[in-house]
């Protein structure tokens, strides 16, 4: 396939972007250009399998035209506009909701392509009129010790202004464990609270997170439990619940 830009005009392009006319502020511009061009190619081909899918393609398909499984294209793929075209994530209240979408934006941020417990673990530390905020302040936990812990573990890159982002297992996970959670204390929707446990319990980056800054999972239970004033060995029930059919919207 011919690109519409050859490897000259891209050479050229690059050496009348660098700062100096020295071979080290070439190889700068060429990084940068480098991480342009990935985000760019990225939207592109996110551009496309949104039109597909809104075509009517499988997963299934799109993962064969990609050489991938059903599954990874699905993971890689299950951009922002299908996740708002119904309540995502489902039976979540719209705080819990708008604090998901804050993570998606503090993932673009840190220039990663999927969405993991740190980044709402991070989103969840911005929360001034929110118990689960209200909870990560009272134990001292900050959005600067946090970037600055997933910086460190995950590391970073450019943020990105394009693409989708994939859902990490470990986030599904704390998904189906908050859900439980509201579940167990009758609550009808999963909020920031129940979110905030499942982060903790999802054995995820976020967990990771806690636990250097001297965090344990029964301290977090203790003050939630006291924040929702239940008792604390209503959050530390193992027994997975069956899970009731809903038919309210949260």
């Amino acid at each position: 396939m011919g690109l519409p830009v050859s490897m000259e005009q891209m050479t050229e392009a690059v050496a009348s972007a660098a700062a100096e006319d020295t071979a080290l502020s070439r190889v700068a511009a060429a990084a940068r250009a480098s991480i342009e061009l990935g985000t760019l190619a990225d939207a592109v081909l996110d551009r496309f399998v949104r039109d597909a899918r809104e075509s009517g393609r499988s997963w299934t398909e799109i993962g064969a035209a990609l050489g991938v499984s059903r599954q990874a294209a699905h993971l890689r793929f299950n951009d922002r506009s299908e996740m708002h075209a119904h309540p995502w994530p489902e039976h979540f209240s719209d705080r819990a909701r708008e604090v998901i979408a804050a993570a998606a934006e503090s993932a673009r941020g840190l220039g990663h392509n999927y969405l993991g417990t740190e980044h709402v673990l991070l989103a969840l530390t911005d929360q001034q009129n929110d118990l689960a905020g209200h909870v990560l302040r009272e134990l001292g936990v900050t959005a600067d010790a946090v970037r600055g812990h997933t910086a460190r573990i995950v590391g970073g890159r450019q943020p990105r202004e394009w693409g989708a982002l994939g859902v990490a297992p470990r986030l599904k996970r704390s998904f189906e464990l908050a859900r439980d959670h509201a579940d167990r204390l009758g609550h009808r929707c999963a909020g920031t609270e129940h979110l905030l446990l499942g982060l903790v319990e999802a054995d995820g980056v976020a967990a990771q997170i806690l636990s250097e800054e001297g965090i344990t999972t029964e301290q977090l239970r203790i003050r939630v439990a006291h924040a929702l004033d239940v008792d604390v060995s209503q959050l530390s029930m193992r027994r997975r619940l069956p899970r009731r059919r809903r038919t309210v919207r949260c």
